[in-house]
């Protein structure tokens, strides 16, 4: 059964590998690299366990020293896949190259336990963890694989707070698909540390194994699944733009530094109300900061400052409030369009989304205004 699983694990890992690669879509590119070297650390892991359950090239120097290697640097592969989807503009720096210090440490340590006599003693399953090195080693990959989920789990609820500066439906491009990816990380990390603690148990290690497995094997299903559901995350925005927007936000929250004075906020502002009353911007399903900006004849920092300043509200909150303004009216008026028509009429682009904003800013569901209305 193990054996079954392992080489389903490592095929279904290695075709995900190639997708993820070759990304044929060419959406995401350098997060997209990042995240193909996450998979290959899979495959390699994989396949090499698959090799050990089938009694095949066990000690196999070279394949042994990429599973060492795999192993230290499958968390910072998928840390730096996050932040190239968060930030395609994000240069490489030296201090980034200290995040595979650990993976070069193991490497350099296996290269030299290899080539000491006892080596088939000091790599024996079973007194894996016996050894002080191997112990100190494997305290650091857990702490990795716990840790580095955790930071890039953060940065995901950090770029979907982001989004709704620059966008009117964050469906798309919040990186949610991503986060359910770092839940099952996680639970992967959890059944391989259960795994390590009961192997010295060998009875309960045969029952527990296969099951374990099994939540390895639904784990590459789910992450390939969650990965085919991405798009581009800046599909229409000058990503420079966004994220000057993006900092002066920041700035602003701490220092509440003036972009504009109060005069020519004022200017901006009742011309952005006469720009929504009289064109309707907002039933744009696709609106953004940059077309509103357009718009406007401004920049988009600039229209951000006037959004946040002059409403107190982002650019999320300002949009979807007029098109929650819009779907009451038709609510009340229209007859031949559904609650779901009505929600897409005005601007959203799926169901949850519109009841769930229109709940936040009435009160009540789509439903109960409408019974509310028609009880009038």
């Amino acid at each position: 059964m193990t054996k079954a699983i392992y080489a389903l694990f490592a095929g279904t890992s290695l075709l995900l590998f190639f997708l993820v690669f070759t990304n044929t879509q060419k959406i995401n590119i350098k997060a997209n690299k990042w995240f193909s070297g996450f998979i290959a650390c899979i495959f390699f892991i994989a396949f090499d366990n698959f090799l050990y359950e089938i009694n095949i090239l066990r000690n196999h120097f070279i394949l042994n020293l990429i599973d060492t290697f795999c192993f230290f640097a499958i968390a910072p592969f998928f840390y730096f896949s996050v932040i190239y989807f968060t930030n395609p503009q994000k240069k490489w720096k030296f201090k980034n190259y200290f995040h595979f210090l650990i993976p070069l440490l193991a490497v350099i340590l296996f290269i030299a336990f290899y080539f000491m006599d006892d080596f088939e003693e000091t790599f024996k399953k079973g007194n894996f963890i016996n050894n002080t090195i191997e112990l100190v080693l494997i305290s650091l990959l857990l702490t990795q694989l716990l840790l580095y989920p955790i930071f890039s789990y953060l940065k995901l609820l950090q770029h979907k707070k982001n989004t709704y500066l620059f966008s009117s439906n964050i469906e798309k491009i919040d990186l949610k698909w991503l986060q359910y990816v770092c839940l099952s990380i996680v639970i992967m990390i959890f059944c391989w540390s259960f795994e390590i603690i009961l192997n010295i148990s060998e009875p309960i290690q045969n029952i527990v194994s296969p099951i374990v497995d099994t939540v390895y094997l639904l784990g590459i299903f789910f992450i390939t699944y969650n990965w085919s559901k991405q798009t581009e995350i800046y599909p229409f925005f000058s990503i420079q733009s966004i994220h000057e927007v993006i900092e002066q936000n920041e700035e602003s929250n701490q220092k509440k530094k003036k972009l504009i004075d109060d005069k020519e906020l004022l200017d901006y502002k009742n011309k952005l109300l006469q720009l929504m009353d009289q064109k309707k911007l907002f039933l744009d399903n696709e609106l953004n900061l940059e077309k509103l900006a357009q718009e406007l004849d401004t920049s988009t920092h600039t229209l951000s400052y006037i959004i946040n300043n002059g409403f107190n509200e982002n650019f999320y909150q300002f949009v979807n409030r007029y098109r929650i303004e819009e779907a009451k009216e038709l609510i009340q008026k229209s007859d031949h369009l559904s609650l779901l028509g009505i929600g897409f009429e005005v601007g959203f682009n799926s169901k949850t989304t519109f009841n769930t904003t229109f709940k936040k800013n009435t009160g009540k569901t789509p439903s109960e205004y409408k019974k509310m209305s028609s009880d009038l």
